[in-house]
């Protein structure tokens, strides 16, 4: 584990153990944009899964998840999902999905983190994913001192950076949470 994998997983595993910082879900917002276009029993990869919640609703609906985060502690305790610790610019070379899922996530990655993640999230993925992202700085990470947010940048540029990584990119979205569908 490099250090800025231990910086990052120790500063979020102090973000989970925050009981407000459970409160917001992205992922859960967002369900309507995938369940849609998945056919049940779609296996898929929940990326950077916090509390879980999202991925427990995408399994309640009949896909095949496992949440996917570095802080071993995210889980919220009533969440009963698959789920494996690994960092997502560190990800196994054997792991596959059908489709990803990825939301409230891709701003928190360290900016040198970035392609690597991408690259990760492509490799683990057969026909594509989804990304929210927030293109907004957040105010959240005061309450340990640390900003959370360390990739903001607009939809477009987002949508630039996606296109490195997949053929097919569909900006579903811009503004302050910014919605893609990639696919290979």
């Amino acid at each position: 584990m490099d250090d800025v994998t231990q910086v990052e997983q120790l500063k979020y595993e102090r973000m989970w153990d925050l009981d407000d910082y459970r409160t917001y879900s992205p992922g859960e917002k967002a369900l309507s944009a995938v369940i849609s276009v998945l056919k049940e029993g779609t296996t898929l990869g929940d990326f950077g899964c916090g509390t879980g919640r999202a991925a427990q609703g995408l399994q309640a609906r009949g896909f095949d998840v496992t949440g996917i985060d570095f802080a071993a502690n995210c889980l919220d305790p009533e969440v009963n999902i698959s789920f494996e610790q690994h960092c997502l610019w560190e990800l196994p070379s054997d792991m596959l999905f059908d489709v990803g899922y990825c939301t409230d996530v891709m701003e928190h990655i360290p900016p040198r983190k970035v392609h690597a993640t991408l690259k990760c999230i492509s490799g683990a993925t057969r026909l594509g994913c989804f990304f929210q992202i927030a293109t907004f700085k957040d105010k959240f990470g005061g309450k340990i001192g640390e900003p959370l947010h360390l990739s903001v940048q607009p939809a477009e540029v987002w949508e630039s950076v996606l296109m490195k990584h997949w053929p097919h990119v569909k900006m579903l979205r811009g503004g302050r949470d910014a919605r893609f569908w990639v696919s290979h």
